[in-house]
Protein backbone atom coordinates (compact mmCIF):
# COMPACT_ATOMS: atom_id res chain seq x y z
CA UNK A 1 0.00 0.00 0.00
CA UNK A 2 1.51 2.84 -1.66
CA UNK A 3 0.69 6.68 -0.35
CA UNK A 4 0.60 9.80 -2.89
CA UNK A 5 4.33 10.95 -2.00
CA UNK A 6 5.49 7.18 -2.66
CA UNK A 7 6.03 6.38 0.87
CA UNK A 8 4.92 2.30 1.55
CA UNK A 9 2.35 2.17 4.21
CA UNK A 10 1.57 -1.65 3.99
CA UNK A 11 3.96 -4.89 2.16
CA UNK A 12 3.48 -8.49 1.98
CA UNK A 13 5.08 -10.71 0.45
CA UNK A 14 6.07 -14.21 -0.55
CA UNK A 15 7.88 -17.08 -2.61
CA UNK A 16 6.70 -20.04 -4.68
CA UNK A 17 8.66 -22.83 -6.19
CA UNK A 18 6.58 -22.19 -9.51
CA UNK A 19 4.01 -19.61 -9.47
CA UNK A 20 0.73 -20.84 -10.66
CA UNK A 21 -2.89 -18.84 -11.72
CA UNK A 22 -4.27 -19.63 -8.65
CA UNK A 23 -1.96 -19.19 -5.79
CA UNK A 24 -0.96 -16.06 -7.11
CA UNK A 25 -4.47 -14.62 -7.60
CA UNK A 26 -5.06 -16.27 -3.89
CA UNK A 27 -2.13 -14.55 -2.63
CA UNK A 28 -3.08 -11.04 -4.12
CA UNK A 29 -6.27 -11.11 -2.74
CA UNK A 30 -5.53 -12.69 1.05
CA UNK A 31 -2.44 -10.24 1.34
CA UNK A 32 -4.55 -7.05 0.14
CA UNK A 33 -7.10 -7.49 2.34
CA UNK A 34 -4.61 -8.39 5.59
CA UNK A 35 -3.05 -4.79 4.58
CA UNK A 36 -6.29 -3.00 4.34
CA UNK A 37 -7.52 -4.49 7.74
CA UNK A 38 -4.33 -3.40 9.71
CA UNK A 39 -4.88 0.28 7.58
CA UNK A 40 -8.17 0.75 8.86
CA UNK A 41 -7.67 4.71 9.08
CA UNK A 42 -7.43 3.97 4.96
CA UNK A 43 -10.74 5.15 3.31
CA UNK A 44 -11.51 2.78 0.38
CA UNK A 45 -12.88 4.98 -1.79
CA UNK A 46 -9.45 6.70 -1.66
CA UNK A 47 -7.40 3.52 -3.21
CA UNK A 48 -6.91 4.32 -6.75
CA UNK A 49 -6.39 1.20 -8.02
CA UNK A 50 -3.62 -1.95 -7.55
CA UNK A 51 -0.52 -2.27 -9.50
CA UNK A 52 0.64 -5.02 -11.27
CA UNK A 53 4.43 -5.45 -12.35
CA UNK A 54 4.90 -9.15 -14.34
CA UNK A 55 6.64 -11.10 -16.74
CA UNK A 56 5.03 -11.02 -20.07
CA UNK A 57 4.41 -15.08 -21.57
CA UNK A 58 4.75 -16.73 -18.69
CA UNK A 59 3.34 -19.69 -20.53
CA UNK A 60 7.01 -19.71 -22.35
CA UNK A 61 9.18 -19.94 -18.95
CA UNK A 62 9.69 -23.84 -18.35
CA UNK A 63 12.94 -23.73 -19.92
CA UNK A 64 13.86 -20.50 -18.70
CA UNK A 65 13.69 -21.82 -14.50
CA UNK A 66 14.13 -25.28 -15.21
CA UNK A 67 10.51 -26.25 -14.45
CA UNK A 68 8.90 -29.34 -15.65
CA UNK A 69 7.93 -29.35 -19.43
CA UNK A 70 4.38 -28.30 -19.43
CA UNK A 71 4.20 -26.76 -15.81
CA UNK A 72 3.34 -23.31 -16.67
CA UNK A 73 0.60 -23.98 -19.72
CA UNK A 74 -1.88 -22.90 -17.01
CA UNK A 75 -0.99 -19.20 -17.85
CA UNK A 76 -1.52 -19.60 -21.63
CA UNK A 77 -5.31 -19.09 -20.70
CA UNK A 78 -5.67 -16.72 -17.76
CA UNK A 79 -6.07 -13.15 -17.99
CA UNK A 80 -4.51 -11.63 -14.70
CA UNK A 81 -5.68 -8.32 -15.30
CA UNK A 82 -9.12 -9.98 -15.46
CA UNK A 83 -9.50 -11.66 -12.79
CA UNK A 84 -8.22 -9.55 -10.67
CA UNK A 85 -10.32 -7.01 -12.31
CA UNK A 86 -13.46 -8.82 -11.43
CA UNK A 87 -11.70 -9.40 -7.63
CA UNK A 88 -11.45 -6.01 -6.82
CA UNK A 89 -13.41 -2.38 -6.79
CA UNK A 90 -10.38 -1.01 -8.18
CA UNK A 91 -8.70 -0.58 -11.40
CA UNK A 92 -5.87 -2.59 -12.31
CA UNK A 93 -2.69 -1.51 -14.12
CA UNK A 94 -0.94 -4.08 -15.48
CA UNK A 95 3.28 -3.86 -17.06
CA UNK A 96 5.64 -5.44 -17.90
CA UNK A 97 8.02 -5.90 -15.22
CA UNK A 98 11.05 -5.89 -17.05
CA UNK A 99 10.39 -2.45 -19.09
CA UNK A 100 9.10 -0.78 -15.62
CA UNK A 101 12.70 -2.14 -13.49
CA UNK A 102 15.00 -2.13 -16.03
CA UNK A 103 14.58 1.23 -17.15
CA UNK A 104 14.47 2.41 -13.43
CA UNK A 105 17.16 0.62 -12.16
CA UNK A 106 19.39 1.57 -15.44
CA UNK A 107 18.04 5.33 -14.66
CA UNK A 108 18.78 5.41 -10.94
CA UNK A 109 20.89 2.72 -10.32
CA UNK A 110 18.68 1.48 -7.26
CA UNK A 111 17.38 -2.04 -7.36
CA UNK A 112 13.61 -3.29 -6.96
CA UNK A 113 14.79 -4.17 -3.36
CA UNK A 114 16.35 -1.20 -2.35
CA UNK A 115 13.95 1.46 -3.42
CA UNK A 116 10.66 -0.16 -2.66
CA UNK A 117 9.16 1.10 0.71
CA UNK A 118 11.24 4.61 0.16
CA UNK A 119 9.77 7.87 0.05
CA UNK A 120 9.92 9.44 -3.51
CA UNK A 121 12.32 12.26 -2.07
CA UNK A 122 15.05 9.70 -2.31
CA UNK A 123 15.68 10.70 -5.42
CA UNK A 124 14.67 14.28 -5.27
CA UNK A 125 17.37 16.67 -4.50
CA UNK A 126 17.09 18.57 -1.74
CA UNK A 127 17.04 22.12 -3.41
CA UNK A 128 14.42 20.58 -5.60
CA UNK A 129 11.79 19.55 -2.72
CA UNK A 130 9.80 21.95 -2.61
CA UNK A 131 9.83 21.51 -6.31
CA UNK A 132 7.78 18.63 -5.98
CA UNK A 133 5.47 19.23 -3.53
CA UNK A 134 4.14 21.94 -5.83
CA UNK A 135 3.94 19.14 -8.47
CA UNK A 136 1.75 17.43 -5.89
CA UNK A 137 -0.14 20.09 -5.63
CA UNK A 138 -0.91 20.81 -8.77
CA UNK A 139 -1.55 17.21 -9.74
CA UNK A 140 -3.90 17.04 -7.00
CA UNK A 141 -6.63 19.41 -8.85
CA UNK A 142 -6.67 16.70 -11.25
CA UNK A 143 -4.31 18.31 -13.93
CA UNK A 144 -1.25 16.52 -16.06
CA UNK A 145 2.04 17.85 -16.46
CA UNK A 146 3.68 16.69 -19.57
CA UNK A 147 7.85 17.55 -20.72
CA UNK A 148 8.28 18.85 -17.28
CA UNK A 149 12.22 18.78 -17.25
CA UNK A 150 13.99 18.95 -13.90
CA UNK A 151 16.58 17.42 -11.81
CA UNK A 152 16.98 13.83 -9.78
CA UNK A 153 19.29 12.03 -8.37
CA UNK A 154 20.74 8.88 -8.62
CA UNK A 155 22.03 6.59 -6.21
CA UNK A 156 25.42 7.54 -5.16
CA UNK A 157 24.37 11.53 -5.42
CA UNK A 158 24.87 11.68 -8.80
CA UNK A 159 22.42 13.99 -10.87
CA UNK A 160 20.67 13.65 -13.76
CA UNK A 161 18.21 15.68 -15.70
CA UNK A 162 15.21 14.60 -16.70
CA UNK A 163 11.50 15.07 -18.43
CA UNK A 164 8.68 14.03 -16.56
CA UNK A 165 5.04 13.34 -17.44
CA UNK A 166 3.42 13.38 -14.71
CA UNK A 167 -0.25 12.26 -14.23
CA UNK A 168 -3.20 12.13 -11.33
CA UNK A 169 -4.84 8.57 -10.88
CA UNK A 170 -8.49 8.69 -9.61
CA UNK A 171 -10.90 6.46 -8.32
CA UNK A 172 -14.65 5.72 -8.89
CA UNK A 173 -15.11 8.84 -7.17
CA UNK A 174 -13.64 10.99 -9.63
CA UNK A 175 -10.86 11.96 -6.63
CA UNK A 176 -7.27 12.00 -7.12
CA UNK A 177 -5.31 9.42 -4.58
CA UNK A 178 -2.29 8.79 -6.36
CA UNK A 179 0.15 10.44 -9.26
CA UNK A 180 1.70 7.88 -12.15
CA UNK A 181 5.64 9.60 -13.50
CA UNK A 182 7.03 8.64 -16.23
CA UNK A 183 10.95 9.15 -16.38
CA UNK A 184 13.14 10.22 -19.39
CA UNK A 185 16.64 10.95 -18.81
CA UNK A 186 17.95 13.70 -21.14
CA UNK A 187 21.38 14.17 -19.68
CA UNK A 188 23.14 13.93 -22.86
CA UNK A 189 20.75 16.24 -24.87
CA UNK A 190 20.83 18.85 -22.38
CA UNK A 191 24.90 18.12 -22.60
CA UNK A 192 24.62 18.93 -26.39
CA UNK A 193 22.52 21.92 -26.22
CA UNK A 194 24.96 23.60 -23.73
CA UNK A 195 28.01 22.79 -25.91
CA UNK A 196 26.28 23.84 -28.71
CA UNK A 197 24.80 27.04 -26.85
CA UNK A 198 29.04 27.96 -25.93
CA UNK A 199 29.95 26.96 -29.24
CA UNK A 200 26.98 30.05 -30.71
CA UNK A 201 28.02 32.30 -28.13
CA UNK A 202 31.85 32.12 -29.31
CA UNK A 203 30.54 32.39 -33.00
CA UNK A 204 28.62 35.47 -31.99
CA UNK A 205 31.79 36.90 -30.65
CA UNK A 206 33.96 36.36 -33.90
CA UNK A 207 34.51 39.72 -36.11
CA UNK A 208 34.80 36.85 -38.91
CA UNK A 209 31.38 36.45 -40.65
CA UNK A 210 30.08 33.06 -39.45
CA UNK A 211 27.03 31.01 -40.29
CA UNK A 212 25.70 27.94 -40.26
CA UNK A 213 23.17 26.09 -42.92
CA UNK A 214 21.52 23.37 -43.94
CA UNK A 215 20.91 22.00 -47.49
CA UNK A 216 17.33 21.45 -46.53
CA UNK A 217 16.49 24.02 -43.88
CA UNK A 218 18.72 27.40 -44.68
CA UNK A 219 20.74 29.43 -42.98
CA UNK A 220 20.01 28.15 -39.17
CA UNK A 221 22.78 30.31 -37.59
CA UNK A 222 24.07 34.02 -38.42
CA UNK A 223 26.11 36.35 -36.19
CA UNK A 224 27.14 39.66 -36.09
CA UNK A 225 30.49 39.72 -38.12
CA UNK A 226 27.65 38.38 -41.45
CA UNK A 227 24.87 41.67 -39.96
CA UNK A 228 28.22 44.20 -40.24
CA UNK A 229 29.43 42.54 -43.78
CA UNK A 230 26.44 41.44 -45.16
CA UNK A 231 23.80 43.88 -43.93
CA UNK A 232 21.00 41.27 -43.37
CA UNK A 233 19.89 40.91 -39.50
CA UNK A 234 19.73 37.44 -38.15
CA UNK A 235 16.11 37.31 -38.39
CA UNK A 236 16.71 38.31 -42.22
CA UNK A 237 18.89 35.76 -43.17
CA UNK A 238 17.26 32.76 -40.58
CA UNK A 239 15.67 29.92 -43.33
CA UNK A 240 16.68 31.54 -46.52
CA UNK A 241 19.91 29.64 -48.48
CA UNK A 242 22.41 31.32 -48.37
CA UNK A 243 23.44 30.99 -51.95
CA UNK A 244 20.17 32.50 -53.18
CA UNK A 245 20.17 35.77 -50.37
CA UNK A 246 23.73 36.34 -51.25
CA UNK A 247 23.70 35.78 -54.76
CA UNK A 248 26.54 33.37 -54.58
CA UNK A 249 28.90 32.95 -57.87
CA UNK A 250 30.89 29.62 -56.49
CA UNK A 251 34.26 28.63 -58.46
CA UNK A 252 33.06 24.85 -59.06
CA UNK A 253 29.15 23.82 -59.07
CA UNK A 254 27.62 23.34 -55.87
CA UNK A 255 26.96 19.73 -56.14
CA UNK A 256 30.82 19.17 -56.53
CA UNK A 257 32.10 21.24 -53.63
CA UNK A 258 28.93 19.34 -51.66
CA UNK A 259 30.21 16.38 -52.84
CA UNK A 260 33.57 17.31 -51.76
CA UNK A 261 32.42 18.24 -47.93
CA UNK A 262 30.87 15.04 -47.91
CA UNK A 263 34.36 13.02 -48.67
CA UNK A 264 36.60 15.14 -46.77
CA UNK A 265 34.48 17.02 -44.26
CA UNK A 266 35.82 20.61 -45.68
CA UNK A 267 36.25 23.08 -48.72
CA UNK A 268 37.94 26.17 -49.47
CA UNK A 269 37.73 28.56 -51.98
CA UNK A 270 36.39 32.40 -53.55
CA UNK A 271 33.23 33.31 -53.63
CA UNK A 272 31.83 36.30 -54.91
CA UNK A 273 28.66 37.53 -52.70
CA UNK A 274 25.94 40.50 -53.40
CA UNK A 275 25.19 42.55 -49.80
CA UNK A 276 22.20 44.00 -49.21
CA UNK A 277 22.64 47.21 -50.45
CA UNK A 278 23.71 45.66 -54.13
CA UNK A 279 27.98 45.77 -52.92
CA UNK A 280 29.81 42.85 -54.56
CA UNK A 281 32.10 41.58 -52.00
CA UNK A 282 34.87 38.66 -52.06
CA UNK A 283 35.61 36.23 -49.61
CA UNK A 284 38.06 33.64 -48.56
CA UNK A 285 35.40 30.81 -47.51
CA UNK A 286 35.94 27.99 -45.24
CA UNK A 287 33.22 25.07 -44.84
CA UNK A 288 33.26 22.31 -42.46
CA UNK A 289 30.45 19.67 -41.96
CA UNK A 290 29.42 18.49 -38.84
CA UNK A 291 26.79 15.98 -38.45
CA UNK A 292 25.58 15.83 -35.30
CA UNK A 293 21.46 14.50 -34.27
CA UNK A 294 20.70 13.00 -37.80
CA UNK A 295 20.95 16.75 -38.86
CA UNK A 296 24.29 17.69 -41.61
CA UNK A 297 25.25 21.23 -40.56
CA UNK A 298 27.96 23.71 -42.99
CA UNK A 299 30.07 25.74 -41.06
CA UNK A 300 30.45 28.51 -43.14
CA UNK A 301 33.39 30.81 -42.10
CA UNK A 302 34.55 33.73 -44.41
CA UNK A 303 37.17 36.12 -44.83
CA UNK A 304 36.26 39.89 -46.72
CA UNK A 305 39.52 39.94 -49.14
CA UNK A 306 37.64 42.55 -51.62
CA UNK A 307 40.28 45.21 -50.58
CA UNK A 308 43.33 42.70 -50.85
CA UNK A 309 42.26 41.85 -54.62
CA UNK A 310 41.74 44.91 -55.53
CA UNK A 311 45.36 46.39 -54.11
CA UNK A 312 46.75 43.50 -55.79
CA UNK A 313 45.38 44.27 -58.93
CA UNK A 314 46.34 47.37 -58.22
CA UNK A 315 49.80 46.70 -57.64
CA UNK A 316 50.20 44.24 -60.74
CA UNK A 317 48.61 47.22 -63.26
CA UNK A 318 51.37 49.71 -61.52
CA UNK A 319 53.80 46.70 -62.45
CA UNK A 320 52.85 46.09 -65.95
CA UNK A 321 53.20 50.20 -66.25
CA UNK A 322 56.77 50.35 -64.63
CA UNK A 323 57.87 47.45 -66.92
CA UNK A 324 56.55 49.55 -70.16
CA UNK A 325 58.66 52.67 -68.79
CA UNK A 326 61.47 50.59 -68.08
CA UNK A 327 61.05 49.09 -72.13
CA UNK A 328 60.66 52.49 -73.33
CA UNK A 329 62.89 54.22 -71.46
CA UNK A 330 65.90 52.11 -71.63
CA UNK A 331 65.34 51.93 -75.63
CA UNK A 332 64.71 55.97 -75.91
CA UNK A 333 68.00 56.20 -74.09
CA UNK A 334 69.91 54.06 -76.11
CA UNK A 335 70.05 56.41 -79.07
CA UNK A 336 71.77 59.64 -77.82
CA UNK A 337 74.01 57.37 -76.05
CA UNK A 338 75.07 55.96 -78.94
CA UNK A 339 76.17 59.30 -80.74
CA UNK A 340 78.03 60.01 -77.58
CA UNK A 341 79.72 56.85 -78.15
CA UNK A 342 80.61 57.50 -81.90
CA UNK A 343 81.54 61.08 -81.29
CA UNK A 344 83.86 59.93 -78.49
CA UNK A 345 85.60 57.11 -80.60
CA UNK A 346 86.22 59.56 -83.54
CA UNK A 347 87.62 62.15 -81.43
CA UNK A 348 89.91 59.48 -79.57
CA UNK A 349 90.66 58.36 -83.13
CA UNK A 350 91.50 61.31 -84.87
CA UNK A 351 92.09 63.87 -82.66
CA UNK A 352 94.12 62.13 -79.52
CA UNK A 353 97.19 63.81 -80.67
CA UNK A 354 95.83 67.21 -80.50
CA UNK A 355 94.76 66.37 -76.81
CA UNK A 356 97.39 66.33 -73.70
CA UNK A 357 97.95 63.01 -71.62
CA UNK A 358 95.09 64.50 -69.37
CA UNK A 359 92.57 65.30 -71.98
CA UNK A 360 93.02 61.59 -73.61
CA UNK A 361 92.64 60.31 -70.04
CA UNK A 362 89.38 62.45 -70.09
CA UNK A 363 88.26 60.71 -73.11
CA UNK A 364 89.07 57.11 -72.77
CA UNK A 365 86.54 57.86 -69.40
CA UNK A 366 83.88 59.39 -71.24
CA UNK A 367 84.17 56.27 -74.17
CA UNK A 368 84.63 53.26 -71.05
CA UNK A 369 81.28 55.40 -69.08
CA UNK A 370 78.84 55.34 -72.29
CA UNK A 371 79.61 51.70 -73.10
CA UNK A 372 78.70 50.57 -68.93
CA UNK A 373 75.38 52.62 -69.93
CA UNK A 374 74.77 51.47 -72.58
CA UNK A 375 75.16 47.29 -71.60
CA UNK A 376 73.14 48.38 -68.35
CA UNK A 377 70.49 49.45 -70.65
CA UNK A 378 70.61 46.48 -72.62
CA UNK A 379 70.44 44.28 -69.58
CA UNK A 380 67.26 46.48 -68.73
CA UNK A 381 65.46 46.09 -72.26
CA UNK A 382 66.42 42.12 -71.64
CA UNK A 383 64.73 42.26 -67.85
CA UNK A 384 61.57 44.12 -69.55
CA UNK A 385 61.42 41.45 -72.37
CA UNK A 386 61.68 38.37 -69.94
CA UNK A 387 59.23 39.63 -67.67
CA UNK A 388 56.38 40.44 -70.99
CA UNK A 389 57.07 36.50 -71.58
CA UNK A 390 55.43 33.65 -70.87
CA UNK A 391 57.97 31.59 -68.29
CA UNK A 392 59.08 28.19 -70.23
CA UNK A 393 57.72 25.55 -68.24
CA UNK A 394 59.83 22.01 -68.73
CA UNK A 395 58.74 18.49 -67.63
CA UNK A 396 61.23 17.03 -64.79
CA UNK A 397 61.24 13.71 -63.73
CA UNK A 398 61.03 13.48 -60.17
CA UNK A 399 62.59 10.27 -59.65
CA UNK A 400 65.51 10.55 -61.60
CA UNK A 401 65.73 13.98 -59.76
CA UNK A 402 65.45 12.27 -56.28
CA UNK A 403 67.84 9.41 -56.97
CA UNK A 404 70.49 12.18 -58.23
CA UNK A 405 70.48 14.15 -54.98
CA UNK A 406 70.75 10.94 -53.13
CA UNK A 407 73.88 9.36 -55.03
CA UNK A 408 75.50 13.53 -54.43
CA UNK A 409 74.78 13.13 -50.85
CA UNK A 410 75.70 9.37 -50.33
CA UNK A 411 78.91 9.99 -48.69
CA UNK A 412 77.11 12.50 -45.76
CA UNK A 413 74.33 10.39 -45.56
CA UNK A 414 76.75 7.33 -44.86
Amino acid sequence: LVDFVGNVLGFEQTTFDYPMPDDVMAFARSATSRILRRHRSVPRERIAGLGIASPFYLSHWDDDIGAPPGRFDAWRHIDSRATLDDAFAWPVYLFNDATVSASAELMFGYSGEEIIGQSIFLLIPSDRQLEETTLIELIKTGKRVQQYETIRRRKGGSCIQVSLTVSPIMDANGLVNAVSTIARDITARKQTEEMMTQQRRLIELSYEPIFAWEIDQGIVEWNRGCEQLYGYTRSEALGHSSNRLLQSRLPAPLGTIQAELEQTGEWTGEIHHRTKDGRDVLVASRWGLLKTNGRSLVLETNRDITQLRQSETMILKKNKDLETLLYVTSHDLKEPLRAIESFSVLIQERYANRLDEKGQDFLRRIVRATQRLDQLLTDILDLSRAQRMDPPVDDIDAEQLVHEVLRRLEKRIK
